[in-house]
């Protein structure tokens, strides 16, 4: 059943998986990843952030133009 922004529960979860699996993996690389994160992280995960608008977000959030 899709979500409010359009995305199924299979969706979501795979994309929680994925940002699950990729913030293990910054964070075991001795990274402290910011709040801002979390929340963009959560956007892309609840279908409210395409996967391009996700990767502008975080990099945007780095501080890359």
């Amino acid at each position: 059943m899709p979500t409010s922004a359009g995305i199924g529960e299979l969706e979501r979860m795979r994309r929680a998986e994925a940002v699950r699996a990729a913030r293990a993996s910054v964070e075991l690389e001795g990274y402290v990843l910011r709040a801002v994160r979390e929340q963009i992280d959560n956007q892309f995960i609840a279908g409210e952030l395409t996967l391009p608008e996700y990767i502008a977000a975080c990099q945007r959030a780095a501080g890359f133009p």
